[in-house]
């Protein structure tokens, strides 16, 4: 399977690429809504939701680009990754203390600047 995706990002698009995932996940939900719940599925339904999935993942693509250019604009510290080999955690967090309320997020990334686990 892995030479299968690597020959096909040697000779597609990335956007090509993409759509492929998302085709290949509404698949699998399709499978695993039949398995787990015995809900047979319309084609059409799992080609829509591929579509779909392929869209909001350009939009969300989008909007982090478009932050992270405002942020460097903004003159606002830029990340920097970690050493090749390492880790990096970020970490953050918010109170409102009238309503004695907080939050805590974190989000690990490689050297590559990949994000390998998040929580909140």
């Amino acid at each position: 399977m892995l030479s299968v995706l690597q020959e096909l990002a040697m000779k597609r698009r990335k956007k090509d690429i993409e759509q492929i995932f998302a085709i290949c996940w509404a698949i699998w939900y399709s499978r695993i809504c039949f398995v787990i719940e015995g809900k047979k599925e319309d084609p059409l339904v799992s080609a829509t939701r591929a579509v779909a999935t392929g869209e909001s993942y350009r939009r969300v693509k989008s909007v982090k680009n478009n932050v992270l250019a405002l942020h460097q604009q903004n003159g606002q510290q830029d990340w920097k990754p970690s050493p090749p080999g390492w880790f990096k955690v970020n970490v953050d967090a918010a109170t409102n203390f009238s309503k004695q309320m907080g939050g805590l997020g974190a989000v690990v990334r490689n050297s590559n600047g990949e994000i390998v686990a998040a929580a909140a």
